[in-house]
């Protein structure tokens, strides 16, 4: 597994395709639905590592837009840099 630029384009790609289906706003967590789907199938909890490595994809792609008062945990809410 490499490091550096291209280690995070399968992240980077799974975002852009969140984006595109929850029509370009969309929480942290429907982006991890969407990224780490083998995880959530499983019912397996998902750890602080997968979420930073997440969170850094987001910030490469889209912008975050503030947070929300209706979930647990106040999921931080991205739209498109495009």
């Amino acid at each position: 597994m490499g490091y550096g630029r291209g280690a995070n384009s399968r992240l980077r790609q799974a975002v852009r395709q969140a984006l595109d289906e929850f029509d370009g706003k969309l929480s942290t967590g429907d982006a991890a639905q969407v990224a780490y789907p083998h995880i959530f199938k499983a019912g397996k909890p998902f750890n602080k590592s997968a979420y930073h490595y997440l969170r850094t994809a987001l910030r490469e792609v889209a912008v975050c837009v503030g947070r929300t008062d209706e979930h647990p945990g106040r999921p931080l809410y991205w739209v498109s840099k495009q």
